[in-house]
């Protein structure tokens, strides 16, 4: 049976992920205190087959509920129950400082650990302290900085779709007037291709119109680029862990995010796709 623990910053994202289980008919438990975990773990272990929930459970851990005294129990815990006959998963979300700090105000919400005593920034790095080990034993990391809620639970999906043991890759367009994507782990330039934009009849279109996408095509330099850019995944994706991490991403910039980004993604996405039975891919185009 699949059990799976959520955790991480407060504000990155754990009840829109555990909304997303229940979705998926996971019988969910909000904000478990760490004292009933290990009995409910032992309850389901010892539940015969037909009583046991069909797709499986998940539940919640806060940072209210750990302290750094027991993370040495915690540790334990979550080594006994990798080490059980349940298909054990921790997810850890997390999300950069700044973005957090929004998200607090935009909610006009206060952060679980501030009350009266710390601020918005000073709650933030205790709770990253507290759950720094916890965060190490996490089999999936998901940093939401550049997501919203509909690409969370797009990644959610994804992740429970395809075998754990395999690399989720997401393939991102962006643009580099709106930042390079702080969760980008290569980062490829396609600004150096015709740029549609200055052809008034394309200027409208996106990468992914036809008419934008013959434009690319007639030209020698943005098959050079796919050639390279995907010799260079397929040679070095493999080569990278899954045991380690569960997702890597791949981000492709142009200057407005919307052609010559568009055009590689799609095509790297069928490429690769075709290329690669180890990787399972996904594309998201963030300014589109």
């Amino acid at each position: 049976m699949r059990f799976i623990i959520i955790s991480g910053l407060s504000g990155a994202g754990k009840s829109i992920a555990l909304h997303t289980l229940e979705d998926l008919s996971f019988q969910c438990i909000d904000n478990l205190p760490i004292d009933m975990l290990e009995t409910l773990i032992e309850q389901i272990a010892s539940l015969p087959a037909h009583s046991k929930p069909d797709k499986g459970m998940a539940v919640s851990i806060d940072v209210r509920q750990l302290r750094k005294s027991m993370m040495g129990r915690v540790k334990s815990l979550i080594l006994k129950l990798k080490k059980s006959e349940l298909d054990a998963d921790i997810v850890f979300l997390s999300a950069e400082d700044d973005v957090l700090i929004r998200r607090y105000q935009e909610a006009a919400r206060a952060h679980p650990l501030a009350a009266d005593k710390y601020t918005t920034e000073e709650a933030i790095a205790l709770e990253k302290d507290r759950l720094d080990e916890l965060s190490m034993l996490a089999t999936y990391h998901v940093n939401t900085t550049s997501f919203n809620l509909y690409q969370l639970r797009e990644t959610i999906h994804a992740w429970l779709k395809h075998e754990t043991a395999k690399l989720l890759v997401i393939l991102q367009s962006f643009s580099y007037k709106k930042g390079v994507p702080r969760n980008a782990d290569y980062v490829f330039d396609a600004r150096c291709l015709s740029n549609p934009y200055w052809q008034l009849k394309l200027r409208d279109l996106s990468g992914l119109d036809d008419a934008v996408i013959d434009f690319f095509q007639k030209q020698d330099l943005s098959q050079a680029l796919l050639d390279e850019l995907s010799h260079f995944l397929c040679r070095w994706l493999p080569r990278i862990n899954p045991g380690n991490r569960s997702v890597l991403t791949v981000a492709v910039g142009c200057t407005g995010g919307r052609h010559r980004s568009v055009f590689i993604v799609e095509k790297l996405f069928a490429l690769l796709g075709r290329q690669m039975s180890g990787c399972n891919f996904i594309r998201r185009h963030r300014d589109l």
